[in-house]
């Protein structure tokens, strides 16, 4: 049994699921651990969300239900980070409003966590839940020594995991960055990426705990939007900024990966932009690109050059912004 004295902290961001929110509450509390908060910070919801969270605090105390204070900036990483900072938990546990846990998704992670006090966090693989009642079994990439190099593995050889599966040790948590405010994409790769860098100590626990929703009116960001495509551009910097600070032995890999990825980003947002907005998008962003191409092992200033004339003046030119030798992903036969 899981030792009595060990709290979970549950975080749940939610914004107009009145639809799918009962699902997603029934799920935890079907766990057969039962010692969990449930805080839930609610974004402004405009349908009838907050009549059904009061639902369920009025038949249990557990769950707990704030709203997201208006100096705070609109969206799920503000929510989550206000939840963080009230949870009382031993072990944290961030969670979507349009997922749904196994009843033994809490029970075997906290145990694993109890017995391993040397672990940071651990993690659970899931399944792909669509729209027509299908799943697919999904898991990252572990036919790699992933504590060799978390950073890489994380990067670029698929192992990855979504925000709901790891339960974090809050003594852990209290040394990581929050999420990030001003990404409304990639923030949880983002705030992932940041946990990688301190070479922590964690372990999957060998069970598909939960159900993560796809196609029918989920929470998931498409990827298409400028937004989207800025917040990419945003993580990458992110990464080749911390990468290129530290001693990774994978360096200039990592930071060639993250060029690449931010090349793409610009040229998607710039062409997703009027003649007045390209201005402004290159006086931001532009000198960040040029900086990186300027480094010996990328070496890519005179193309980029030509690309800015294409891109600025005609709104095209994706040759220019494309580096297809510095994706340097794990090529994975599944």
């Amino acid at each position: 049994m899981s030792k009595a004295q060990s709290l979970v902290s549950i975080i749940i961001p939610i914004y107009n699921r009145a639809h799918l929110i009962s699902e997603t509450l029934n799920s935890i509390t079907a766990q057969t651990f039962s010692n969990w908060e449930c805080i839930i910070v609610d974004d402004g919801s405009t349908d009838n969300t907050m009549t059904v969270l009061k639902t369920f605090q009025k038949e249990d105390s557990r769950f707990r239900i704030y709203k997201r204070s208006e100096d705070k900036t609109k969206g799920a990483n503000a929510c989550r980070n206000y939840g963080w900072s009230l949870a009382k938990g031993d072990y944290i546990k961030f969670f979507d409003s349009d997922d749904v846990m196994k009843s033994q998704f809490l029970e075997n992670q906290v145990k694993h966590l109890d017995e391993n006090p040397n672990l940071d966090f651990c993690a659970s693989y899931w399944e792909v839940w669509y729209a027509d009642g299908s799943t697919m079994k999904n898991k990252p990439y572990t036919d790699i020594d992933f504590r060799e190099n978390p950073v890489k593995s994380y990067l670029l050889e698929s192992h990855i995991f979504p925000t709901p599966a790891p339960l974090w040790r809050k003594i852990f948590l209290v040394t990581a960055d929050y999420f990030n405010e001003d990404l409304q994409r990639g923030q949880e790769a983002d705030f992932h990426f940041n946990i990688m860098c301190k070479s922590p100590n964690y372990e999957f626990v060998d069970d598909f705990a939960f159900l993560v929703r796809v196609g029918h009116d989920s929470i998931k960001t498409k990827g298409s939007t400028f937004d989207a495509q800025l917040s990419i551009f945003k993580y990458f910097k992110n990464v080749a900024k911390k990468v290129s600070i530290s001693n990774n032995v994978e360096k200039e890999h990592l930071i060639q990966y993250a060029f690449f990825r931010m090349a793409i980003a610009f040229y998607n947002m710039i062409s997703r932009s009027n003649k007045n907005e390209r201005n402004t998008l290159f006086d931001n962003y532009f000198e960040t690109l040029k900086q990186l191409s300027e480094e010996p092992y990328i070496n890519k200033r005179s193309r980029l050059a030509l690309g800015k004339i294409a891109l600025k003046y005609l709104g095209k030119g994706y040759m220019f912004f494309y580096y297809p030798e510095f994706d340097h992903r794990l090529k994975i036969d599944y």
